[in-house]
């Protein structure tokens, strides 16, 4: 009664040990706790990982939004194209980063405190990933009113295909790509984190696509009231997407300091 859990064999074990007991091996190998621990730790890290990441690049929009709207700003981003966001864009990489695999040092790490509270490590990371995201959008979005005002588009207009709003949910889309990526190889740059789980890189692809296809199909820009990028649309888009690499070691570092103090 008073041990932290209780264990049975499923096959040897009776009916009334089954019951009462919290974990219940159905191969009567103690063996299989260990497998079972390591399968839980990944579980646990992926449902973190997975809350940090739509976090991270979701609350922008709302902030991005209503800023702009408050300085008098063209409205950055339609309706439909925020709906594309967030169930296209958003959706499969943190699926994917949901299935990541686990780490090798997963089950030298101590247990988790049961009193502690893993949402509150995430403070840090999703500010510092607001701040990054936000200036980067600014700065993108700025760019696209000047080639808009070049070319003679009037960006208040929402009927009419903006470069400006083209460019901003095409850097979205790509900074959460990449900061997908990020993510899943925890800021490391080195190959093997970056690309060891498969299913990230097919959910990347496969984004990466269908938004392609949006920008370059006439359909698809009637609809979604885009327009195609140039080579050097697309430097800036990528420049951008690139800063999500900074995020994870800033937050790290600040995170050590203020363990120290």
């Amino acid at each position: 009664k008073k041990a932290d859990i209780g264990i049975a064999m499923g096959i040897k074990g009776t009916e009334a040990t089954k019951e009462v007991a919290d974990v219940v091996l159905k191969d009567d190998n103690y063996s299989s706790i260990i497998s079972a621990i390591k399968e839980g730790r990944r579980i646990y890290d992926n449902i973190l990982l997975f809350v940090k990441y739509m976090l991270a690049v979701n609350f922008d929009l709302l902030i991005i939004v209503a800023l702009l709207t408050i300085l008098a700003f063209p409205i950055p981003l339609l309706a439909l194209q925020i709906l594309w966001i967030n169930l296209v864009t958003d959706s499969l990489p943190a699926i994917a980063l949901g299935r990541k695999p686990a780490t090798k040092d997963i089950m030298l790490r101590k247990p988790n405190k049961h009193t502690g509270n893993s949402f509150k490590s995430f403070t840090t990371f999703i500010i510092i990933a607001l701040v990054v995201k936000i200036i980067g959008e600014i700065i993108l979005f700025s760019y696209g009113l000047n080639i808009d005002t070049s070319m003679g588009i009037n960006p208040f207009d929402i009927s009419q295909p903006s470069y400006a709003r083209t460019l901003l949910l095409t850097g979205i889309v790509v900074f959460e790509l990449i900061f997908a990526f990020a993510c899943n190889s925890e800021g490391s740059f080195s190959p093997k984190r970056l690309f060891s789980n498969k299913m990230l890189i097919g959910s990347v692809i496969l984004v990466l696509a269908l938004q392609l296809f949006l920008i370059y199909n006439p359909f698809m820009q009637n609809a979604f009231n885009a327009v195609a990028l140039s080579f050097k649309d697309w430097l800036m888009v990528l420049a951008f997407g690139l800063f999500s690499f900074i995020i994870i070691p800033i937050t790290n570092f600040l995170e050590k300091i203020r363990s120290k103090s």
